[in-house]
């Protein structure tokens, strides 16, 4: 980005993108962020990997909720993650009970639950989630990026 961009700039951005009175693009927002990355599909890890990569995340991944939580938990005294991306059926601990024990052990830590399948009942257990947005598989980066840009931008107001 040529210049920074203040939260109230973000905010306003986020709330009527077609202002374009801040004029930045999701692939500059979400530039230089930390991300963890779990899903037990090689092969969908690997997709999401390659479109973080582009936009020079620095990406971690694991293949189960319970290596996901303990990645977590390890890296607060270091740099901590800015985001989780995350499926929802994984063997160990799945996607939700995952979510659910990062949301009691931290206020607020931004969650996008990735899946092929996102059903009425894990969408009704999901909803007491403030900073967490829904993304149905096949990733697609466009949309990929556009979520992230918002969960991040409304993570200073997740409660």
């Amino acid at each position: 980005m040529d210049h920074q961009v203040s939260l109230f700039e973000l905010v306003r951005y986020v709330q009527n993108p077609k202002s374009r009175s801040v004029n930045i693009t999701y692939k500059e927002w979400v530039m230089d962020i930390k991300i963890l990355v779990a899903d037990d599909d090689f092969d969908d890890r690997s997709d999401v990997k390659q479109i973080l990569k582009t936009v020079n995340c620095e990406v971690m991944e694991v293949d189960n909720g319970e290596k996901a939580l303990a990645e977590i938990l390890y890296r607060q005294g270091d740099r901590p993650y800015d985001l989780l991306i995350t499926d929802i059926k994984m063997p160990l601990l799945n996607g939700i009970e995952l979510i659910e024990l990062l949301h009691s052990k931290f206020d607020s830590f931004p969650v996008l639950v990735v899946s092929g399948s996102i059903g009425l009942k894990e969408k009704n257990r999901l909803a007491k989630f403030q900073c967490l947005e829904l993304l149905e598989k096949p990733v697609i980066e466009e949309r990929l990026l556009k979520k992230i840009y918002l969960l991040l931008g409304k993570r200073s107001f997740c409660i």
